[in-house]
């Protein structure tokens, strides 16, 4: 869903007892021992979808890894952004994705 909106994402599938608050994060993504800036969206996407739980990361910056199906990835989780929330509109949450990126990249540049 997230490369139809503009945002592309890498999609994982959530271990059944993961203990995360459902919402969306700052946070990094790695992969072959590179990490990169990321959203991360943990829940049911409940404007476009809302029926399965879904974790799906949105890389902020120039894309530098390349996972392939399958691919071990390792997420690591810096501050919670906000509750997940069921928008009026895909514009709606279209500018909401461009305001988690922002507060995101003040999140992670930070340091």
């Amino acid at each position: 869903k997230g490369r139809e909106l503009g945002f592309p994402t890498i999609n994982l599938k959530p271990d059944d007892d993961l203990c995360l608050k459902k919402g969306v994060y700052a946070g990094f993504i790695c992969y072959e021992n590179l990490c990169q800036k990321a959203v991360i969206n943990y829940g049911n996407r409940p404007t476009v979808d809302g029926t399965k739980t879904f974790m799906e990361a949105h890389i902020i910056e120039d894309l530098k890894i390349h996972p392939k199906t399958n691919d071990y990835v390792k997420l690591i989780f810096k501050k919670y952004l906000r509750e997940e929330k069921k928008f009026n509109s895909v514009d709606e949450l279209k500018n909401q994705i461009k305001l988690d990126i922002q507060k995101a990249l003040e999140v992670l540049n930070e340091g």
